[in-house]
């Protein structure tokens, strides 16, 4: 019994202990669940805080931009109507102007009484092209010349007409027609210059060098001019001819020193090949933007607006139980029936989808597209949107000579020529494909030799100078001077010094290609580049494909640059057109810019800074030009100034010297100012001074693609438009120039730049410049300046924010001054204006700086 009793107690021991335990545990899951219910309601609590906090900061910033908007279109409705009441009047103006230029100018085409033809009258045009073709072919070459003139300016009349025509469905009929007109001149041009060419040979044995008894002929003038070499002597020892004129001089390989053929080198500043290619033509299109609209403040709606809030409503706190309980009733059952309603018309929209899934638009390649794509896939290709001609297009040709008249005791017998025109002269004779397999050779062991010293830095730049981002491919046509010695030197010591490689290729399948190296050389050429064009970098070389309309650099052998001489020299089986082209952004992006007024109204200096040259443009009414001081006379010129007055009047007296320019005070590299020399303080209209500039390696004009080539400072595209006729209205009254702060900005929608009143000559003070900040709805003055530590965005006291820049300038800056403003800026002459906004479009400083 007692152990059964002591059993008894222990198992109910047990189960006391087993109950407490299960009591402490539910204790302990009970302050567990509480413990994380205070935790999930502290993180609720908090979360609700911030969404509360987020909530009110949103609605604080939404009121402060509601505020912003108000006060921004209050400025606007104040200001913007005299602004655009001022460009409107100017608009106006140049609309009346340029249509009046337009009919003057076709008045005084009609009476114009030189005997040229009218381009834009087809029976005119047609009966020119016609007679001049059928023209007598042995026409004395100076009038050839001046109708290969006169062709010129009629191509460069149509092409201004083109661009200056307006936007309409009938222009672009007229457009297609002075594009077929162009073409047709072209062809007519090129036939006459070998008709030309053909008629100076016909009497060329007439008119030897009594030392070699071959024929040269050099003439032309600045448009086109004529290098020309007969080979009638047949001398081997003869290899070599130097046309000194041109800086022109070449080198033949043997067989051609016995062959009879003549060798011509026109030089063309008109380029017929260029615009063909279906690189040329720019695809991006420039966007067109308008002023925004003036703001109107609607004060009758904020009024009934308000009135509408001071009308007594019901407070459903002062509502009774009652009517509260019925109200939420109705609200609740009709959100039950908009909420059926709602699934109702739901419910069969995803079959609607499902049937007729809808398609996001796919991008496709036009025809022209893929064309340009297939063309740039060829590594050897020029993209011209990345590259331009600089200098004379060279015109390298290979032509048999015609039958020449024999003398036979008083009679002169000449052979009638069947052809009448120039026939080419087939080289190399032995083998065409000779050119193909000397550039597959020679490009192959240039590839072996580069991959073999690309460890050292040195004997890369041996093989070939790189130029752009096409580093590799258009190194095809780059100097090594070894290399094609080795690759085609043959056993002819006068044509090469290495022979080791020939010996190399003694394998059967070069036994054809050794074969016509050692019969037929390439011809050598070598080239002083023209002092009149500016090269910043070494030149690519490429030569015109006829059968693909385009620039490409292969299969020209060993191309060496001397930038020290400024010469090039090539060695080529291919005797077509040759040009040499440079990056056509190598002067971007821009250092530095400044705009300063002069004190004579309706003119400006503007100041372009580049990392090659520093170039000072003015620009006064219509006109501009490439502004060099003049260098003061000294005492030698007075003197001779002297003794010229007291010459007598009866004597001829020799034309006066141009005046000397300062080139100290430039400060610029003599290459450059020889450059500018020429064209130096002599006036051009727009589009005649862009044309120049280009054709002379100054290119300052970016195109809509440029930014794929050059880094630029991205920028809000409409700010950028609305700050240039901003910046041309007021460029009479506020010197600009550019600021740092433009580029470290982090918004687009922001532009900076410097300015300061000035109406001087003289230089702006560069510590009077302060900060004027631009953004897509004002204009406002800042404390900051270039010195500062950083930009202070803020308004500067005592000024406020304008919708523009005239309102900027009248209210902070002249303070009110209506005399000045009325003088500088309301009295600006139209032309002015146009030129000069055309011109910061142009260049599109504020971003390519």
């Amino acid at each position: 019994m007692d152990s059964k009793k002591s059993t008894g107690s222990a198992s109910t021991s047990k189960s006391g202990l087993k109950s407490g335990r299960g009591r402490r545990g539910k204790k302990e899951e009970e302050e567990r669940r509480l413990e994380e219910g205070r935790k999930i309601n502290k993180a609720r609590q908090k979360q609700e805080q911030e969404e509360k906090e987020r909530q009110e900061r949103e609605q604080r910033l939404e009121e402060e931009r509601k505020n912003r908007d108000i006060k921004v279109n209050e400025i606007k409705s104040r200001e913007l109507n005299t602004f655009y009441d001022i460009l409107t009047e100017i608009n106006l103006k140049l609309e009346n102007y340029h249509k009046i230029r337009r009919e003057k100018f076709k008045w005084e085409r009609y009476m114009k009484c030189d005997g040229s033809p009218d381009p834009t009258i087809p029976g005119e045009i047609n009966t020119f092209l016609t007679l001049w073709k059928e023209d007598d072919k042995s026409e004395d070459f100076k009038i050839s010349i001046e109708n290969i003139n006169l062709s010129f300016k009629l191509i460069d009349e149509l092409n201004f007409l083109i661009e200056d025509m307006p936007e309409s469905d009938q222009s672009k009929k007229l457009i297609e027609n002075y594009q077929k007109t162009i073409h047709d001149l072209e062809e007519v041009t090129k036939f006459k210059i070998d008709q030309a060419t053909h008629g100076v040979l016909l009497n060329a044995s007439d008119d030897t060098d009594p030392e070699t008894l071959n024929f040269s002929f050099s003439n032309g003038d600045s448009n086109i001019y004529f290098c020309i070499w007969a080979n009638l002597s047949h001398n081997k020892r003869i290899t070599s001819f130097n046309f000194p004129s041109q800086n022109f001089s070449f080198q033949l390989p043997r067989p051609l020193t016995l062959a009879h053929f003549n060798l011509r080198c026109l030089f063309t500043k008109y380029d017929f090949y260029t615009p063909k290619s279906k690189t040329f033509a720019c695809r991006v299109k420039p966007e067109v933007f308008e002023f925004d609209p003036v703001p109107e403040i609607k004060v009758e709606e904020k009024k009934e607006n308000e009135e509408d809030d001071n009308e007594p409503t019901e407070d459903p706190d002062v509502l009774s139980p009652e009517l509260k309980l019925l109200m939420e009733k109705t609200i609740s059952s009709t959100h039950e029936d908009e909420d059926e309603k709602s699934e109702e018309q739901i419910e069969p929209m995803p079959k609607i989808e499902e049937e007729k899934p809808i398609e996001e638009p796919k991008e496709t390649i036009s025809a022209e597209e893929l064309a340009i794509l297939q063309e740039l896939s060829d590594s050897f290709v020029i993209d011209l949107r990345n590259y331009q001609p600089s200098g004379p297009i060279l015109h390298i040709g290979l032509y048999d000579i015609p039958p020449q008249p024999k003398k036979i005791r008083h009679l002169v017998l000449t052979q009638k020529d069947p052809n009448e025109t120039l026939v080419p002269f087939t080289y190399p004779t032995i083998d065409s494909s000779l050119p193909k397999l000397s550039w597959q050779e020679y490009w192959a062991k240039k590839q072996e030799l580069e991959n073999q010293s690309a460890s050292n830095q040195t004997e890369q730049n041996e093989l070939g100078d790189t130029i752009g981002s096409k580093k590799l491919d258009l190194n095809s046509t780059f100097k090594s001077n070894d290399l094609l010695e080795s690759t085609l030197g043959g056993p002819d010591e006068s044509m090469s010094t290495d022979k080791n490689f020939v010996k190399g290729l003694g394998s059967k399948s070069n036994e054809q290609l050794i074969k016509s190296i050692k019969n037929e050389s390439p011809l050598e050429i070598t080239y002083k580049l023209p002092t009149s064009v500016f090269f910043a970098e070494a030149p690519v070389l490429a030569r015109w494909d006829e059968s693909r309309t385009h620039w490409r650099t292969d299969e020209i052998l060993d191309f060496k640059y001397s930038d020290d001489q400024k010469e090039i020299s090539f060695k080529t089986y291919h005797f077509t057109p040759y040009c040499l082209l440079q990056d056509r952004h190598v002067h971007m992006p821009f250092q530095l810019w400044r705009m300063a007024p002069r004190e004579s109204m309706n003119s400006c200096m503007f100041t372009l800074e580049t990392s090659n040259f520093e170039l000072n443009i003015e620009i006064k009414f219509d006109q501009l030009r490439v502004y060099v001081p003049i260098r003061p006379a000294n005492e030698e010129d007075k003197s001779k100034e002297q003794k010229k007055s007291k010459q007598s009047l009866s004597k001829q007296s020799k034309p006066e010297k141009p005046p000397r320019l300062d080139y100290e005070n430039q400060n610029a590299n003599p290459v450059f100012m020889k450059v500018i020399e020429p064209i130096a303080n002599k006036w051009f209209n727009l589009r005649e001074f862009k044309t120049l500039l280009r054709s002379i390696g100054l290119n300052i004009f970016p195109e809509p693609d440029s930014e794929k080539f050059v880094t630029i400072t991205s920028k809000n595209k409409k700010l950028e438009w609305k700050i240039h006729r901003n910046m041309a209205l007021c460029s009479c009254l506020i010197s600009m120039a550019y600021s740092k702060w433009n580029s470290e900005i982090e918004t687009e929608d922001k532009i900076v730049i410097l300015y300061q009143k000035h109406t001087t000559d003289k230089e702006p003070n560069q510590e009077l410049y302060k900060c004027l900040i631009s953004t897509t709805d004002v204009f406002y003055v800042s404390e900051s300046n270039e010195n500062s530590d950083d930009l202070d965005q803020n308004i500067a006291p005592g000024t406020q924010e304008h919708s523009n820049m005239y309102h900027l300038c009248l209210e902070d800056i002249c303070k009110n001054d209506e005399e000045l403003i009325n003088r500088r800026i309301n009295d600006i002459d139209p032309l002015y204006y146009e030129t000069c906004l055309d011109f910061l479009e142009s260049v599109k400083l504020l971003t390519f700086s």
